[in-house]
């Protein structure tokens, strides 16, 4: 047990849990109780003062390994019972279950103002409910006064995971010495079930910011799937090829799109369903800008420059009318190839295929006769 001035102990006897707790739990400090043999000198609840304090877990077995660390509250004797056994809130249904920040968001459920049995609804307002997605604090707007509906508005930076209503209880201490001030509240926090809750992914950035068909591209953001499959990305409506994905980054391959004119895509992702918004970017859609020399004879080495031919030579093809040209290499810019020997005089088109792609220039090349 840990609180407010560092200090550790085991608790003999604790009424929130129904298993003995020092044959469970592992106390980091000095001394630490295995419950095989000997008697601990426990700390009773009696010995601590109201007020919250975290529960540090340790649970190692056969196939078992866990840890966590749990806040709670202790209360005055007399409130026990009635606080310790206040139904927490039940969250049954989120619409919709899913949103982009600045979304509002509904929560139906029982119990969303506490249990009016045991807590006055009238003492639960906006200031003592709160909602966590993914462990940050969201904005709530309404609260209905049944305690079946609540809405909250998502905020920026928000991050996919379980949607949590909290209930911060008020109640107060009998017989506490104020020392001639007015009575100070302490309170008890209930937590709902946790449903999850998928925030819409956002792209932050993209490397290279200029790219081109087959190339790979790794694109940085939040609420990924780190499962590829769970994702998509589209370049201006276009899908890619995932090959890795963890929540804040995906590694794409370029598919073969028409970027239009400017020569700017968008990009969207999709993760687990939810669409995110849109991110511009720079496509470089492959063309051939000039061939040297224009005029061969056959066997002659040829060099093309363009764009968006790839990294690498691998998949590429070219060819002078039917013709197939050898690639001796290339880069995403420049491509050295030799035509044949057996090529007869002539006017032929330049092709290039790339990605799918043919890639065609704008002039014929002429093949002088080798005589």
């Amino acid at each position: 047990l840990e609180f407010h001035p560092g200090t550790r102990a085991v608790l003999e006897d604790f009424p929130f849990i129904s298993v003995p707790v020092t044959k469970l739990f592992e106390i980091k400090a000095d001394t630490v109780y295995t419950g095989k043999s000997g008697d601990y000198p426990g700390t009773k609840l009696t010995e601590f003062m109201p007020g919250k304090y975290v529960l540090n877990a340790k649970i190692s077995g056969s196939g078992i390994n866990d840890t966590s660390a749990v806040p709670f509250w202790i209360v005055g004797k007399d409130l026990l019972p009635s606080i310790a056994e206040t139904p927490r809130p039940i969250v049954e249904e989120i619409d919709p279950p899913y949103g982009a920040p600045g979304d509002l968001v509904t929560i139906k459920g029982l119990k969303l103002r506490g249990d009016p049995g045991l807590v006055d609804p009238s003492l639960m307002d906006l200031m003592l409910v709160k909602v966590t997605v993914g462990g940050r604090e969201e904005h709530v707007e309404y609260l209905a006064e049944n305690g079946t509906l609540m809405r909250f508005r998502l905020l920026s930076n928000t991050y996919s995971g379980d949607l949590v209503v909290h209930l911060v209880v008020p109640y107060w201490i009998e017989d506490q010495d104020a020392s001639g001030h007015l009575p100070v509240p302490q309170v008890v926090e209930l937590t709902s079930n946790g449903v999850p809750f998928f925030v819409a992914p956002e792209i932050t950035g993209v490397s290279p910011q200029d790219f081109g068909p087959g190339d790979e591209v790794e694109i940085s953001g939040i609420n990924f799937s780190s499962t590829p499959g769970l994702n998509t990305v589209y370049f201006s409506g276009v899908p890619g090829t995932i090959t890795e994905a963890t929540n804040t980054t995906l590694k794409v391959e370029v598919p073969v799109i028409e970027p239009g004119a400017s020569g700017e895509v968008t990009l969207q992702v999709v993760s687990n369903g939810v669409a995110g918004p849109v991110y511009f970017a720079s496509y470089k859609s492959a063309k051939i800008y000039y061939v040297h020399p224009m005029r061969i004879t056959p066997g002659d080495a040829i060099t093309v420059y363009g764009q968006g031919f790839g990294q690498t030579t691998e998949g590429l093809s070219a060819y002078l009318g039917h013709y197939l040209l050898a690639i001796e290499s290339g880069n995403d810019t420049v491509l050295h190839l030799v035509s044949p020997g057996s090529m007869v005089q002539g006017r032929y088109e330049l092709r290039v295929s790339t990605t799918g792609k043919i890639i065609r220039f704008n002039k014929e090349i002429e093949v002088l006769p080798s005589w």
